[in-house]
């Protein structure tokens, strides 16, 4: 059973349609509509979750092929697009056992949303690395989504609220022990000056901060409340979206790397 399993049946509401769940996938699917040549012949998605990107990929790429390793997250995932064509596989699978697996087929995309690459340990991406090096296409893409080290919103939250002991938690050289609905999920940070190093035969086209002055999704709650707020945060996060430097800082953030 994954730690996620019992995450599933409440995460589309907590974060696929909660107001800071659509603004930072609003930013990552507003990237890749821009970044990438679509239509694409093949796609690979790791980390499905509920299948919400999957609908966003349907029209824009002639096979996709995607995993997660919740059984549950992928059942939803199959639900979600039920009728669609049948060039969209879904399975159940470990990341590192897709690490470790030979696979013929070539992807002009792989793409990773929202910290699936933060439960994997920091000693597996080199694995993780070669990995895309052998399945991506010359000049394909690797778009991860990942939670950086430093998270500048987070830490004034928890200064805010006196969680001194919470405000360095991302940067711990340790994993962080995570609580999900009952079940432990280690989980560690990276930033994006590691991945860039590791994945030494591909470029870096872009390092995007996703969700800068947008706050993490575990704030939806307060800022139903504070509608107005947040929307002030978006206008904010928009103006300074352009200044790479500061994704190291934000919730998350936005590597494309393409293959030389």
């Amino acid at each position: 059973m994954s730690s996620f399993d019992g995450l599933a049946s409440s995460y589309d509401d907590m974060f696929t349609h909660g107001s800071i769940g659509r603004m930072q996938r609003t930013i990552v699917h507003d990237y890749l509509h821009d970044a990438i040549d679509w239509p694409l012949e093949d796609l690979l998605e790791i980390g499905c979750g509920t299948g919400e990107d999957l609908l966003y990929f349907e029209s824009k790429a002639k096979y996709i092929d995607a995993f997660d390793l919740s059984p549950e997250m992928t059942r939803m995932a199959r639900a979600k697009i039920k009728g669609n064509p049948s060039s969209i596989q879904i399975f159940q699978k470990d990341l590192k056992i897709w690490i470790s697996e030979a696979h013929p087929k070539q992807y002009d995309l792989i793409f990773s949303n929202f910290g699936v690459l933060n439960c994997l340990d920091p000693s597996y991406f080199p694995d993780f690395h070669a990995q895309c090096s052998k399945v991506v296409s010359a000049g394909g893409s690797v778009v991860l989504v990942v939670m950086p080290r430093h998270c500048l919103f987070e830490k004034l939250y928890f200064l805010w609220k006196g969680k001194w002991s919470e405000i360095n938690r991302r940067s711990a050289q340790s994993e962080n022990r995570v609580l999900l609905k009952g079940n432990i999920q280690p989980t560690w940070y990276h930033d994006p000056n590691f991945i860039r190093r590791i994945f030494t035969d591909f470029r870096t086209e872009k390092i995007l901060p996703v969700g800068l002055t947008i706050p993490p999704s575990y704030l939806q709650n307060f800022f139903n409340r504070k509608p107005l707020w947040l929307n002030k945060l978006e206008d904010l996060d928009k103006s300074l979206r352009k200044m790479n430097q500061l994704s190291r800082f934000a919730d998350h953030f936005l590597i494309h790397l393409v293959k030389k």
